[in-house]
């Protein structure tokens, strides 16, 4: 698609076709959130019971109901409630945003009411239309989703920021079995620290299943996969190595996490490979 048109320093026109694509790549989105039959009750509610829309939310519905046509007071007749104020606001397209869609299919964006932040107004349409709702790459990402390589992905990444307090809402959405919106996925996957942790997951370990190791001076350890219950072991003989391919903590050299239990004891535990070396052999007396 190519990007809108500027007409001038304040106005952007987006052309009928990119808007039938992008009514099309909205719907799809939608469908993953509505559990029965597509409506436009399913697809507008869903910003109802939002606690807290961010400036991209409030654009992307507003162009979408000047695409379709929709203004407050159908949309208020439709769920048979009265609309939270803030609600309405959005329907009716900010100010920048509230000129009905053109005979010709076009719709009209002037955002002169911003002066400064024309240049936000732009970045805001673009990453709209051309990246987070481009109809080639939702199409592109739809099939996507349904991939084990996605579920492990996100698996993995929500496993790691789930006690962080990162990312609560595309967590909330994975734990529901919604999938995430391409712009949470990036978010969530596609950073600097999720890719240090995706590197310890694909890291040959340093010790084999079954080998025997010990601490190191400094060590760390807990007595749950999620990395929460904080102990304190003693391995005077030793550990033996259960798992290597436990749930991964941290975002450090070293992250590779084990399942040791050590010897002489029956509890096993958790222990990131930066905090473990080789058991010595000791000298026969």
């Amino acid at each position: 698609m190519n990007p809108p048109a500027r007409e001038s320093e304040m106005i952007v026109k987006i052309e009928n076709k990119a808007v039938e694509d992008y009514i099309k790549a909205y719907e799809i989105v939608a469908s993953w959130y509505c559990e029965q039959e597509l409506t436009l009750e399913c697809i507008l509610g869903q910003y109802i019971t939002k606690p807290y829309l961010t400036s991209y939310d409030h654009f992307a519905l507003s162009l979408y109901c000047r695409a379709k046509s929709i203004d407050n007071k159908d949309f208020a007749e439709w769920l048979e409630t009265p609309l939270p104020g803030r609600v309405t606001q959005y329907l009716r397209g900010r100010g920048w945003l509230s000129t009905p869609r053109q005979e010709n299919g076009d719709i009209i964006i002037d955002s002169g009411d911003y002066g400064d932040t024309n240049e936000w107004v732009g970045q805001m349409i673009d990453a709209v239309l051309n990246q987070n709702y481009s109809l080639s790459r939702i199409l592109e990402y739809n099939e996507f989703i349904k991939t084990p390589e996605y579920s492990d992905l996100v698996d993995k990444a929500v496993a790691y920021y789930r006690n962080t307090g990162y990312f609560k809402s595309a967590i909330e959405n994975h734990d529901l079995g919604m999938p995430l919106h391409p712009r949470e996925y990036d978010k969530l996957v596609k950073n600097k620290y999720f890719s240090k942790v995706l590197a310890a997951y694909e890291k040959t370990p340093d010790y084999p299943v079954g080998s025997l190791v010990q601490f190191r001076a400094s060590h760390n350890e807990t007595g749950d996969i999620e990395g929460m219950d904080r102990i304190f072991k003693r391995a005077p003989q030793g550990m033996l190595v259960l798992s290597n391919t436990e749930q991964i903590i941290s975002a450090c050299a070293g992250a590779k996490r084990y399942k040791v239990i050590a010897l002489g004891d029956n509890q096993p535990f958790y222990i990131e490979e930066r905090y473990i070396k080789r058991r010595r052999k000791t000298k026969a007396s």
